[in-house]
Formats: structure tokens, sequence, C-alpha cells
């Protein structure tokens, strides 16, 4: 529980993982397979919140306590929400896993905590259009752009006010308070 993981050492894992399976949509499945509980008391407090709304301040407040390799900013629009991820540092050969690793946990997380299939209005990744393409918009269920100037996914502004499956106020209190802690 005390050991330290190297950046260094991350991307060499993410390079052998890359080479080994020559799969270039590895990324989906990894961040597919992410779940709340991974995430400790992070992914705790996010369930656990009042609303989709709080979720995402909850997220954000404490993004240091993830796995991610990338800084996250929000933008609410009249009818949508837009989350940017944007890159911590240059991950050459890595990028391309890491965005599709990063957005499909984002996507896995959030419709966990809703206890659905979380609605996309589009996803936008500054990577190339790989040959199977087909399969970010089938993954994702809506329109994928590839060689975007920023890394971007968006989704129904409704959302926002919508009740997490976990919702207990005195549990999200509990968990942000150790959240603060472990910061």
């Amino acid at each position: 529980p005390h050991a330290v993981v190297q950046l260094s050492q991350e991307l060499a894992f993410y390079r052998n993982v890359l080479n080994i399976s020559g799969d270039p949509l590895i990324g989906l499945r990894i961040g597919a397979g992410y779940h709340l509980a991974h995430y400790g008391m992070w992914g705790f407090a996010m369930m656990s919140a009042p609303s989709f709304r709080q979720t995402l301040a909850i997220a954000l407040r404490f993004i240091s306590l993830t796995f991610t390799f990338f800084a996250y900013s929000i933008e609410e629009k009249a009818n949508e929400v837009t989350m940017a991820i944007d890159p911590l540092g240059d991950y050459g050969n890595c990028n391309q896993l890491l965005i599709d690793r990063e957005i499909a946990a984002a996507y896995a997380l959030f419709g966990q905590v809703l206890d659905t299939k979380f609605p996309l209005n589009r996803v936008d990744v500054t990577h190339r259009s790989p040959r199977n393409s087909r399969r970010y918009r089938d993954h994702y269920g809506c329109d994928v752009t590839f060689g975007s100037d920023r890394t971007r996914f968006s989704f129904p502004r409704e959302l926002l006010d919508a009740t997490p499956r976990g919702n207990n106020p005195s549990t999200a209190e509990f968990c942000t308070q150790q959240c603060e802690f472990l910061v």
C-alpha cells in the first residue's frame, strides 16, 4: 500500500501494453473496465453525492486522487456540458491509449454513478482516426471527431440535476472529508 509508481514506470507499462496487445483501441477496453470502487474514497464520494452536479464538483475537486494524466475543465452551456481534458505532459506513443482510457473511464464511471448508459452528445479527440474508428461510435453511442484541437466530451445539461443511485448526503460528507484528509 505504500509503493510509489513513478510516471516513467507507468508510461513504460503502457508502452508494453501497446506492444504486447497490438491493439490500437486497447485504451477503450482498459477505461471501460474501471469501477468507482477502484478509486476508494474518491469513488465513494462521487457515488453518494446528492446530485450529479455535486458528483462532478467532487470529481474535479479531488482529481489528484485518481489515475489521471490529464487536467480537467468543465463548461456549462444552455443545453449541454462539455468536459475538456488536457494532457499534463508529453506521453509520446502512449498518447492515444491514455486519451482513450481517460474518456472511456469517465464514461464508465458516470454511467455507474447514474446507474444508466451515460448519454454523450459527442466526443472529440486530438489523435488521428484509427482503422476501426467506427468502434468508437459504437462504444460511446455518439459521433466521435478525430484530429480535434482539444480532447473533450459533451453530455446533456439536464443530467446535472439527476440523482446518483447511491445518493446519501451523510455518506457523501464523510467521504468528502476523507478525500480532504487524503489530499
